[in-house]
């Protein structure tokens, strides 16, 4: 398979203005090919997903943006200028895009596997061992590390947004992201998302993606979210407020995991330890062996972008 190999433009491309992102080979996909393999995923508040057959041996995946979010901060661009500065084999390729009247369309590589999500509810109550926890999460911290340095902030690091496939975990959907050290907007999934981005303040974009990461690992040690609500709003006051996460007793958890998790969930950033900072502490030099049940895995619910901007949007 022959793939168009894309250049990193360091200005961010205008949507509409593709030109930016140039192919140094001839081969390509034609869109129309494309779209009559295609297999519908899913569809969202960003657009539209498919899997499309190309060969015998790949896949690739297919996002369908619609115009309606003209800006340069539009997921699409977002998604773009994220993957083009983006190379490690744990995180997709973006391959080609193409632009038609009323639609955007990114092909990036096909991730096979589950979503975190769909593996954390798939144990019905049974124990996962620390050890499993922690081999997910390190790796989970590692590709979040590499982005950093590369200056991609995810900026919506959720269960959903991770894939677990033969033990190699996988981020996914960069339609959030951003190149920015520090701002002031909000964006993200509302459960996952840090309390002074919900409250709109200037903050570092690397502290949130730290902030989510807090909460992924909670979901995998304990089979809830830490501020979880069925009210938007409860949840919401839960994240800003003083509310703290709670260690359920009997859990078999150790004091480096509950001591990682205080580390990350720290309401004040200021105080909050970066992602390389957890990435250095012991819990991970160590094989651990002790059980932690899952209090209800039902509990673990898809997440839901659009109620989150519904949510925080003034």
């Amino acid at each position: 398979m022959c793939y168009s190999k894309l250049e990193y433009c360091p200005t961010a491309p205008k949507v509409g203005d593709l030109c930016t992102i140039k192919s140094s080979t001839s081969c390509s996909f034609n869109l129309d090919d494309l779209l009559s393999n295609a297999i519908p995923l899913s569809k969202g508040a960003q657009g539209q997903i498919f899997k499309c057959k190309v060969d015998a041996h790949k896949t690739l995946l297919l996002k369908k943006f619609p115009k309606t979010n003209t800006s340069e901060s539009s997921p699409f661009s977002n998604e773009v200028n994220a993957l083009l500065r983006l190379s490690h084999p744990q995180i997709p390729t973006i391959v080609q895009t193409f632009e038609s009247q009323n639609s955007f369309y990114l092909v990036r590589e096909h991730v096979e596997g589950i979503d975190l999500l769909s593996y954390l509810n798939s144990f019905h109550g049974t124990s996962l061992a620390e050890d499993k926890i922690y081999s997910i999460f390190k790796q989970l911290l590692s590709l979040v590390s590499y982005c950093h340095t590369k200056g991609v902030f995810h900026c919506d690091i959720k269960l959903d947004n991770i894939i677990i496939n033969n033990d190699k975990v996988y981020l996914i959907d960069f339609g959030l992201a951003t190149l920015s050290s520090f701002s002031s907007s909000a964006s993200g999934t509302l459960k996952y998302t840090a309390p002074e981005v919900l409250l709109h303040q200037m903050h570092s974009s690397a502290l949130q993606d730290a902030w989510s990461c807090g909460v992924v690992l909670y979901a995998l040690s304990f089979g809830s979210l830490p501020f979880d609500s069925p009210n938007e709003k409860d949840c919401f006051e839960k994240i800003i407020g003083n509310v703290l996460p709670q260690y359920p007793a009997g859990r078999g958890c150790s004091n480096d995991l509950k001591n990682v998790l205080t580390c990350l969930l720290r309401k004040n950033p200021s105080q909050r330890s970066s992602v390389d900072q957890i990435l250095s502490h012991s819990l991970f030099n160590q094989s651990k062996t002790c059980k932690v049940s899952y209090r209800n895995p039902t509990i673990v619910k898809k997440s839901n972008s659009s109620m989150f901007n519904r949510v925080i949007r003034v």
